[in-house]
């Protein structure tokens, strides 16, 4: 199967010409284009051409971050199709009226906000089932991927505490507790601070 990749104008001010479809066989050549917009920069406003060079070096610079960005969609296509199908669950609509400041606007999602409402919660489990049935076929690189990530976190950590007043403000980390906890010391003496007193801890 080929894909065709339809690029739109990418512009570097007025001086870049537009891109056009390129054939599924024929890679870009961002670099090349780099070049020839340079030449015609230091032709056209009549600049050194090492420096229109530098400017033709960040434009590559922009092709081939939109290449990428292609690859990453183009993956995300074939990842797509070797899913299975399933069908989302959708929301049900109820009308619903806001009024504020003069002006009323259509909300037909509002009963959402009511947490208590069995319909909410019914809706948000289909949601999660739906989750995770769409993305079981890779539940092994995702389960591979966050503990790579958490490995490179040091959960249990500190802030640099600022001063107000009498009192020194940071807030820290726990290994195995998702928010942070707020707190703050009082300072006794240029290098003596008394007990800690929790502010807010995020995890109750």
């Amino acid at each position: 199967m080929v894909l065709r990749l339809w690029i739109g104008q990418v512009t570097l001010g007025s001086l870049a010409p537009p891109y056009f479809p390129p054939s599924p066989l024929r890679p870009l050549r961002p670099l090349r284009e780099a070049r020839l917009i340079a030449l015609r920069t230091s032709q056209k406003l009549q600049l050194p051409l090492a420096t229109a060079r530098g400017m033709g070096s960040v434009y590559g610079t922009e092709s081939r971050m939109y290449r990428e960005s292609l690859v990453s969609i183009v993956f995300l296509m074939v990842l797509q199709s070797s899913l299975p199908a399933q069908t989302p669950p959708q929301a049900p609509q109820h009308p619903h009226k806001i009024t504020q400041n003069s002006t009323t606007r259509h909300d037909p999602f509002f009963w959402l906000r009511d947490r208590t409402n069995p319909a909410t919660l019914e809706y948000l489990n289909a949601e999660n089932q739906f989750t995770d049935a769409v993305m079981k076929p890779i539940a092994g690189l995702q389960q591979k991927l966050y503990q790579e990530m958490r490995g490179r976190i040091q959960e249990t950590d500190t802030s640099v505490p600022y001063q107000i007043d009498q009192y020194n403000y940071y807030d820290r980390t726990e290994t195995g507790k998702q928010y942070g906890i707020y707190c703050r010391k009082m300072r006794t003496s240029e290098s003596a601070e008394g007990p800690e007193e929790i502010l807010l801890d995020g995890n109750q």
